[in-house]
């Protein structure tokens, strides 16, 4: 259709030229003008046009896989003519998606005038996403030349992974598993002091911690309670060249989708809650002082990548100082090794019970192979008094949870 215009001016225009030449008519060399003027005066009036839109786009505040969330694009006119036919282009990356295909948007601007376009934002998987700059068109009056330009910032935008409802995946009691050489190394101790918090009505005012009142400027209440009794650890595996499959169906987000799950219900049975996740960098998060508080965990395993050089039982070796009589410790991995049981054995050893879950990579890259080795693994798991389930790729994380629980007690 462009093509056309430009042709018939290109054409019209020397033709009425020519026959101006020919037959000698004022009349004929003014319209041959007028035709000839009439692209570039039309380029020169409109290729400054979008100069004068501002746009804004605001992203939600937090964003869950899976689930879609609203984004504003805040457009504003700041010149005296009016704009028409102004598309806006947010162009998604990979894993962000538009359902209703609307992050193509046209809209009419009067003089500064000032619109709200909202449009569905659908994340298909947890991550973090660099969005670019949008991009802003418009047309000339007469539609020959397309002008674009740049707006906005470019942002980042965290996407949380979605936990799932699981049966209950921590022991009712923490020392229900721990081996009776390390029960009675640890039975009669006194309550520790466990930590700070702030009061909340109905706490016990002679527990109030009067130095650490002072120094924060609100109550502070002392708390002694029995880690092994009411904490929970869980730890993810992100080690290099452990994990397989892609995206969605990938063992590392069958990995980071049952950390947030298993974290979540901790927190929901009233626990204390932190997470092992080290990777090139160390998204690791300790024990929340407050009660309920899913964010940091969540935010951390958005983020997080199997790019870790070190080995699982190393890094687990230079922590064990927070693993030690912590209560119930949760492994997610797939790596089915000898220092890996070794790792189990220890994680028993400092006074804990553990549940391993044994991520069977073959599975998630429809390979055959290598299954035996896992089940050899978890038979090992489970003589030293492990509860173990094996996690399938290909089913789904509900499915593969659901109905596998294992677990052996000591003699």
């Amino acid at each position: 259709m462009r093509i056309g215009k430009k042709h018939a001016l290109i054409w019209g225009g020397l033709f009425l030229f020519i026959v101006a030449i020919s037959l000698r008519v004022n009349q004929l060399f003014i319209m041959a003008a007028a035709v000839g003027l009439l692209a570039p005066v039309s380029y020169l009036l409109s290729s400054r046009s979008l100069q004068s839109l501002r746009v804004r786009r605001l992203l939600p505040q937090r964003l869950t896989a899976g689930e879609s969330a609203a984004v504003q694009l805040i457009v504003h006119n700041t010149s005296r003519r009016p704009h028409f036919l102004v598309q806006i282009q947010d162009s998604l990356p990979d894993g962000l998606t538009a359902p209703d295909g609307n992050e193509h948007l046209i809209v009419d601007l009067g003089a500064r005038e000032q619109r709200t376009i909202t449009y569905k934002m659908l994340p298909l998987r947890r991550g973090v996403y660099e969005l670019s700059p949008l991009t802003l068109l418009t047309n000339d009056a007469i539609g020959l030349f397309e002008f674009a330009t740049s707006a906005a910032q470019p942002q980042q935008l965290v996407v949380y992974p979605k936990p799932i409802a699981l049966p209950d995946m921590w022991p009712e009691a923490a020392r229900a598993a721990i081996s009776p050489k390390t029960r009675k190394r640890i039975r009669g101790r006194e309550p520790d002091l466990y930590g700070v918090r702030e009061y909340v009505p109905g706490d016990d005012l002679r527990r109030i911690h009067w130095k650490a009142t002072a120094h924060r400027g609100k109550l502070t209440i002392v708390e002694r309670e029995r880690p092994q009794d009411m904490a929970a650890v869980v730890i993810l595996d992100l080690s290099r060249h452990v994990h397989s499959g892609r995206g969605n169906e990938s063992s590392l987000e069958y990995g980071v989708t049952l950390a947030a799950s298993l974290l979540v219900q901790a927190l929901a049975q009233g626990r204390r809650a932190s997470l092992i996740a080290q990777g090139e960098v160390d998204h690791s998060v300790p024990a929340c002082e407050y009660p309920g508080q899913r964010i940091p965990f969540l935010e951390a395993l958005a983020r997080v990548e199997a790019h870790c050089s070190q080995s699982l039982h190393t890094i687990i070796n230079e922590k064990r100082q927070q693993l030690y009589q912590v209560g119930s410790v949760a492994v997610i991995s797939p790596q089915v090794d000898q220092p890996m049981l070794r790792l189990a054995t220890a994680l028993q050893e400092w006074g804990n019970s553990v549940t391993w879950f044994s991520l069977a990579a073959p599975t998630f890259e429809d390979q055959g192979g290598g299954e035996g080795r896992y089940q050899r693994f978890i038979t090992g798991l489970r003589r030293r008094g492990c509860r173990t389930h094996s996690i399938r790729g290909g089913a789904g994380l509900a499915s593969a949870i659901g109905g596998r629980q294992r677990i052996a007690r000591p003699a």
